[in-house]
C-alpha cells in the first residue's frame, strides 16, 4: 500500500481514521454506560444486569480486535 504524500491522506489512511474513531467512541460510550449503571439500583436484577454490562464489554472488544 502506498504511502500519502505528505499534508494528504489516501483511502486508507481516512479508513484508518475512522476505524480509530469508532473505537474510542465504542470505548466511551461503554465507559459512560458502566458509571451510569453502576450507581443505579436494580433490586434482585442488579447480578443479572452487571452480567449483561460484562458480556457487552466483552463482545465489543472482541467484535472491535477481530483480525484481518
Amino acid at each position: 500500500m502506498a504511502e500519502s504524500k505528505r499534508y494528504t491522506l489516501n483511502k486508507a489512511d481516512l479508513e484508518s481514521l475512522t476505524k480509530g474513531l469508532l473505537i474510542t467512541m465504542a470505548g466511551a460510550g461503554l465507559t459512560y454506560l458502566t458509571e451510569y449503571l453502576s450507581k443505579q439500583d436494580f433490586g434482585d436484577l442488579t447480578p443479572v444486569v452487571m452480567t449483561g454490562m460484562a458480556f457487552l464489554v466483552n463482545f465489543v472488544r472482541k467484535f472491535m480486535s477481530g483480525s484481518k
